[in-house]
């Protein structure tokens, strides 16, 4: 995994339906918050220190802070109703970073661009990328990513290849004709 530390605020690039996806809780039927291990970042760890009912349920040891599961493996903060206590009582604001971004995942192409989608482990991501009819592309969205005074890591550009690449799928023709041109386009001995 690459590490990247932005300098400055900057944009995130993501498909149609990103923008789309929100959480359907109660209505979901494989909740990420049952038989996954959740991890809490130092700086919600240090919120939940506060809070009595939280920390209660928190556990740190070399690699990080996580909640500790119930016994049926559901997260200790999880009603009956699929809902999390934690944005019941307090809000979202009081999940840590994981909770927060999940299934949306990030990829840093350069020091000017992230990239953002849905991870196909969540029903709803699943809904929304399978029931999307428009050509994939990226947009610049509203959001931002990023914090002052920190300073790249990595600076490098994948966006030339990738689009050919995406532009050869998205082309007509069989599939098979599509991975032969991509084998002779981009100088490959297999697929």
């Amino acid at each position: 995994e690459i590490m990247l530390y932005i300098k400055d605020k900057i944009g995130i690039y993501a498909p149609d339906y990103y923008k789309d996806f929100k959480c359907i809780a109660g209505e979901c039927r494989h909740s990420c918050c049952i038989d996954w291990e959740i991890c809490i970042d130092e700086c919600t760890y240090e919120k939940y220190k506060k809070i009595d009912g939280i920390f209660s349920t928190v556990a740190k040891d070399e690699y990080g802070a996580s909640f500790v599961l119930r016994a049926d493996g559901r997260c200790p903060h999880l009603n009956d109703d699929g809902l999390c206590n934690i944005i019941l009582s307090h809000g979202e604001d009081y999940l840590s970073q994981i909770c927060q971004n999940h299934p949306r995942f990030y990829n840093y192409i350069s020091e000017n661009r992230v990239e953002a989608g849905l991870g196909i482990v969540c029903e709803e991501a699943c809904r929304l990328i399978l029931e999307n009819e428009n050509t994939f592309s990226l947009s610049e969205t509203d959001e931002f990513y990023g914090a002052e005074g920190q300073n790249p890591q990595v600076s490098f550009d994948a966006i030339t290849p990738r689009n050919r690449i995406i532009s050869i799928l998205q082309s007509e023709g069989s599939f098979y004709e599509k991975l032969d041109y991509l084998k002779t386009e981009f100088n490959l001995p297999q697929i």
